[in-house]
């Protein structure tokens, strides 16, 4: 046996780790490829909520402010015609 006949069966040893060490690697990589697509996933899921709940606090403030305006012009006419009583008539103070 020459000696590249002896090399031979080493070289295909260590091909073969090298084949393994890749395949593990890209593993590796399909793992963390697909633990990232699912965060930006759940991520966007957050930021659709979030817009949801943005919308929906504007609105539970446009309502607040809405009622209070209605509350003060109540009691701004309130004050200009005098206490009334349960059954609509006016009382004189």
């Amino acid at each position: 046996m020459s000696l590249k006949e002896k090399d031979k069966p080493h070289q295909l040893v260590k091909l073969w780790k090298e084949v393994q060490a890749e395949e593990r690697s890209n593993r590796k990589k399909t793992l963390e490829v697909k633990q990232l697509e699912q965060q930006a996933e759940k991520d966007e899921q957050v930021e659709k909520q979030a817009e949801i709940l943005t919308k929906e606090l504007l609105v539970i403030k446009f309502n607040d402010s809405t009622v209070e305006k209605a509350v003060e012009k109540k009691q701004g006419d309130e004050s200009k015609v005098g206490h009334q009583s349960p059954t609509g008539k006016q009382n004189s103070d």
